[in-house]
C-alpha cells in the first residue's frame, strides 16, 4: 500500500512542473463601429466614406445638411470634394430626398450612398428633382 501511495505522490508531483514560456502576443483587438457623422465625398471620381467623429450623428437630415455644406477644411486638404454645389439645401421625407436643382451623377451617388449608410437598413431611397420627377436611387458602394 505504501508503494502505491508513493507512486501516486510521485506521479502527482511530476505533473505539477510547468515550464516558463515567453508571453504570447497577438494582433490588436478589432475596433468597433466608428461613431459620428458618416457621409460620402468624392476623391476624384471615386466615392469615399468619410466619418466625422466629432460631429453628432443626426441621422439622414444631419448628413444631408453636411453634404450641402461640402467638405471641411481638413477634408479639402486631403483632396476630397463634392459634386453637390455648396449651399444646396437637400430635404428628406418619407424615404425621398428633394433637390432644388439638377445634379450631376456623382452628386446623386453621394446622396444615395450617404442616405443608405445613415438611414434604416434596406430602406428604399428616391430622389425628387426640381421638376417633381421621382427617381429610385441605388448606391454604387456596398453598405
Amino acid at each position: 500500500m505504501r508503494r502505491v501511495v508513493l507512486a501516486l505522490l510521485l506521479f502527482l508531483v511530476a505533473g505539477c512542473g510547468v515550464r516558463s514560456t515567453a508571453p504570447i502576443t497577438g494582433d490588436e483587438a478589432p475596433a468597433g463601429e466608428t461613431t459620428g457623422l458618416r457621409l460620402y465625398l468624392l476623391s476624384g471620381a471615386e466615392l469615399v466614406l468619410v466619418v466625422r467623429p466629432d460631429a453628432t450623428d443626426a441621422g439622414v437630415l444631419g448628413a444631408l445638411k453636411a453634404l450641402g455644406l461640402g467638405p471641411t477644411a481638413e477634408e479639402s486638404a486631403q483632396g476630397l470634394t463634392t459634386g453637390i454645389p455648396q449651399g444646396t439645401t437637400l430635404s428628406y421625407a418619407d424615404g425621398a430626398v428633394s433637390v432644388p436643382r439638377t445634379l450631376s451623377e456623382p452628386a446623386v451617388q453621394q446622396i444615395a450612398c450617404t442616405v443608405m449608410v445613415v438611414g434604416p437598413e434596406n430602406a428604399a431611397v428616391a430622389l425628387i428633382g426640381p421638376d417633381g420627377a421621382r427617381r429610385g436611387l441605388t448606391c454604387s458602394k456596398a453598405r
